[in-house]
């Protein structure tokens, strides 16, 4: 009966639900057909994302006769860190891919990470 005269008041504060600890993944070597719509849709299959951030560079190639090569990659975000991790995880088994490799960055701060990359 208590908890229910205190959840009727109306000057008691709201608790806020603590958010649990993000999980950040890298992933590397996006192939260049990939639309972003489609990586956005296979990411949220693990979980709620918060933010992505894309990366394009160029590779040098060993011989000057060669043409250098584009890749992206990009930083992910994860509301939970199971979801990355999950991410991670599955990534080994699954074979059709937009992409070649996914890393679990442990223990990354997002803010030190991006003023790092810029």
């Amino acid at each position: 009966m208590k908890f229910k005269t205190i959840l009727k008041n109306k000057n008691f504060p709201k608790i806020d639900l603590v958010e649990g600890k993000k999980g950040i993944i890298f992933v590397k070597d996006i192939f260049p057909f990939t639309t972003i719509s489609s990586l956005l849709n296979f990411f949220r299959n693990f979980g709620k994302l918060k933010r992505i951030f894309f990366l394009k560079k160029e590779k040098q190639p060993l011989s000057n006769k060669k043409k250098g090569r584009l890749t992206i990659m990009c930083f992910v975000e994860f509301l939970k860190k199971i979801s990355a991790k999950r991410l991670s995880v599955v990534f080994r088994s699954l074979m059709d891919l937009p992409f070649k490799e996914v890393f679990y960055l442990k223990n990354t701060n997002w803010y030190k990470l991006i003023r790092f990359l810029t």
